[in-house]
């Protein structure tokens, strides 16, 4: 496999292409749709084949606001039905070639900076127990946790290594990799939450994992993610299953548990490349004195 250099990546992604930013804007005013596909063939010239796979989806992300907007093709009233179709599947094919795009760069943002998000974002097991212990245990026979109110997206807290979380923006989500039934018809599932938080709890409550850390995926929901039935186990009712596989590409973004909450690993990963991760110790010890002899 051909080395991804995702330094010069970081470097473009927050320095080099605000160079582009005011050439871009220029065109964007003038042609919006003539704008965005000359953009992507400048900022694939400008990187070359050396970062296969980030340049397009780093150029958008660091666009100022005011040109961004420029680069979403707004088709005029007056455009035959024929072009505007043309037009429209211009810019599908775009979206998804960005949603693969954004999947690689925090794959490989998460292989390649493992160290730096293990140093800042691993949870030791008396964090992992006394968050638990004191956070969520005492409010297990009554919950209240309530939807964050987008009926399209879905939310799967796991307790994973950087490893694991590679694999899965890779591989996606599968019923057979699962043992988890409670609450299902039986059969095995996937399981996801409307609730953020509540996705958020299930870190701490599948034990202590060696370089493990605590991650959200933010998901596109599918007719195939079905509410849960259950009164018992589902008296929010913000718990789904999934009985049937679900592709990497509905994963909408990938959230990381933080001295704060939670984080965009995306943000993680630019951070990392600056090196500006702090050292998790500063926060992961609150807990220690529930476990002092």
């Amino acid at each position: 496999m051909k080395h991804i250099n995702i330094i010069p990546a970081a470097v473009l992604c927050g320095v080099g292409l605000s160079v582009l930013a005011a050439p871009l804007q220029a065109q964007a005013v003038k042609a919006p749709v003539v704008a965005a596909r000359g953009a992507r063939k400048t900022v694939q010239t400008v990187v070359g084949s050396g970062i296969s796979g980030l340049p397009y989806y780093c150029a958008l992300k660091n666009l100022p606001s005011t040109a961004r907007g420029k680069f979403i093709p707004v088709l005029p009233a007056s455009l035959p039905a024929g072009q505007a179709n043309a037009v429209k599947q211009v810019v599908l094919k775009a979206k998804q070639e960005r949603a693969v795009r954004s999947r690689l760069f925090l794959s490989v943002g998460s292989s390649l900076y493992r160290e730096e998000i293990l140093k800042g974002y691993h949870l030791p097991f008396n964090y992992i127990e006394g968050f638990y212990l004191r956070r969520i245990h005492p409010y297990l026979a009554k919950p209240s946790y309530t939807s964050d109110g987008d009926k399209n997206i879905l939310f799967r807290g796991m307790h994973l290594t950087p490893d694991e979380l590679t694999e899965v923006m890779l591989k996606g989500f599968s019923p057979s990799t699962s043992n988890w039934n409670t609450g299902t018809d039986g059969r095995a599932a996937v399981s996801f939450s409307s609730s953020s938080v509540e996705a958020a709890h299930y870190i701490f409550q599948q034990g202590f994992k060696k370089n493990g850390i605590g991650v959200v995926f933010k998901v596109r929901r599918s007719p195939n993610m079905v509410p849960g039935m259950s009164r018992l186990y589902n008296s929010t009712k913000t718990i789904y299953y999934s009985y049937e596989d679900i592709a990497p590409e509905n994963i909408v973004d990938v959230l990381v548990w933080g001295e704060y909450g939670l984080e965009r690993l995306e943000d993680i990963i630019r951070k990392a490349a600056d090196g500006k991760i702090r050292p998790h110790t500063v926060w992961t010890g609150q807990f220690d004195g529930l476990f002092s002899r």
